[in-house]
């Protein structure tokens, strides 16, 4: 009898191992779009607002693609992730070739169709290999999903400098080529080595709850009400009943403003280093380097540390906040009285870098622990996965979508200080209306409970009523009765 290949043996580091590997790969397609392209477009006198309006096209195509593919993620994911794989060669080849054309509207054409089928690539890997976490590793979330931001950091690290290596050799065509091969050989690993879903589960099924120990008090006591209600309304999952929720709210918002800004960056920071301070693609590339290796040093702190503890948003508010206090200061912004500083510029887009990991990080296991809550923790680990994956992607592709078009808007007609500065203090504005939203919400939830247990206590009033009336004409009863009994006993002695 033919024996099964030990790699199709389902192991769950292996897989994960693979899982890596298409990260690390796809993030190096990634990396390399913004030290190069931009600068190649502006030479065709391709305009800012229109490379905000291509980069668009990347979460335009993630966001789209996780739509249509969340509800049968749990039925394809592996055929999801080679076609990933497929998308993302097909849009470096594309972007090899791109200047090839000599209509600048056809270059710009096929250049947001190519990053349309960079975002869907990511979308078809990324999203159902972190629903992937919760059934094999259901109590190192934290701890996986930093290694994975963290060998993403890698390859963005990387990308940067292959670039210039490859850039060195024959120029811009060669970049793309190379990049587009190394992705392809994730293609053959991951169609061979990575077994189907089911048998996945079947070998690594987690238990359908989660322990209750590793709550926070809040979701305890949110759970506890929730208790009350119908085990026929818990069972159901939905994403209406879930973004009902504040915690879900917040997390979307602090991952829709981070990302916001980052890809902001990636398709203007090259221009600006490039028109600002004179720098060469080479200074350029290391620029880019030295921040994504900050990420990736971050992404190893942070998921130590938020591993300890379960509420992770706190690490999230911290690193949003650390970062729109160095958007005020990339530029800087004129209001500011001294001129831009290299080296200070480089610092913010570092310090940003590192702040990112803040958010990413822990906000995936806040997304998995709430929506436990939320569903009383009695929902298949699959179902959660799906559905924490689908709003961790959603809320990062659509601040992508907005960061580039807004951001390179700004920059066309007014400056690229004024564009962060601008961004700066929009991420004040909204943080400051989440507060204040949540102030509300508790201030309705607390009156819902004092609702409750005034309606408890009145009920409880009710039921003490009814048994004393009870107990009342149980006794009158007897009582006549008894005087019945005496009648009788009279007659009969008569």
């Amino acid at each position: 009898m033919l024996q099964t290949p030990s790699c199709l043996q389902p192991n769950k580091n292996f897989i994960f191992s693979v899982i890596l590997a298409g990260l690390f790969t796809t993030s190096l397609c990634l990396s390399i779009i913004g030290p190069f392209f931009p600068l190649k477009a502006s030479d065709y006198d391709i305009e800012q607002q229109m490379v905000g309006i291509i980069y668009s096209g990347f979460p335009l195509g993630a966001i789209s693609c996780t739509f249509l593919i969340h509800k049968q993620m749990s039925l394809h994911r592996k055929p999801f992730m080679i076609t990933g794989i497929v998308f993302q060669v097909i849009a470096m080849i594309g972007f090899a070739t791109l200047f090839l054309w000599n209509s600048k509207s056809l270059i710009i054409c096929l250049a947001f169709l190519y990053r349309v089928f960079q975002g869907i690539g990511l979308s078809m890997f990324e999203a159902p290999s972190l629903s992937f976490l919760p059934l094999l590793f259901n109590r190192q979330l934290d701890e996986k999903i930093g290694l994975m931001e963290g060998v993403q950091s890698i390859g963005f690290m990387l990308g940067p400098l292959l670039g210039s290596l490859f850039y060195y050799v024959d120029g811009y065509q060669l970049v793309f080529y190379a990049i587009g091969i190394i992705q392809f050989l994730v293609l053959p690993i991951t169609f061979f080595c990575v077994p189907d879903y089911k048998q996945v589960k079947k070998s690594f099924g987690t238990s359908k709850s989660t322990d209750r120990s590793s709550l926070s008090n809040d979701l305890q006591i949110q759970l506890l009400l929730r208790n009350n209600s119908s085990d026929e309304e818990a069972s159901k999952i939905s994403y209406k009943k879930s973004i009902k929720n504040y915690r879900i709210i917040l997390m979307f918002c602090l991952i829709f403003l981070t990302a916001y800004g980052f890809l902001f960056l990636d398709s203007s920071f090259a221009l600006y280093l490039d028109g600002q301070f004179g720098l060469d693609q080479h200074a350029i590339n290391y620029i880019f380097f030295a921040s994504y290796f900050c990420n990736f040093i971050a992404c190893q702190i942070v998921s130590y540390f938020s591993n300890k503890q379960y509420n992770s948003i706190r690490i999230c508010i911290a690193g949003f906040i650390i970062s729109f206090i160095c958007y005020l200061f990339l530029g800087p912004a004129d209001i500011f009285p001294f001129q831009p500083i290299l080296g200070l510029t480089i610092a913010m887009r570092c310090i940003i870098s590192l702040s990112q990991s803040l958010v990413y990080i822990p906000s995936m296991k806040e997304f998995f622990n709430t929506l436990s809550s939320i569903f009383h923790l009695n929902q298949d680990d699959e179902q959660i996965g799906d559905m924490a994956s689908t709003f961790y992607i959603l809320a990062q592709q659509t601040g992508e979508l907005f960061g580039p078009l807004i951001g390179d808007s700004i920059c066309q007609y007014r400056s690229f200080q004024d564009a962060t500065f601008y961004l700066g203090v929009f991420n004040v504005a909204a943080i400051l209306i989440l507060f204040v939203a949540k102030l509300l919400i508790k201030q309705d939830e607390t009156q819902k409970i004092v609702y409750r247990r005034q309606s408890q206590h009145f009920y409880i009033s009710l039921q003490k009523e009814r048994q004393i009336k009870t107990s009342k004409l149980e006794d009158e009863q007897l009582t006549t009765q008894d005087q019945y009994d005496k009648e009788d006993n009279k007659q009969t002695q008569n």
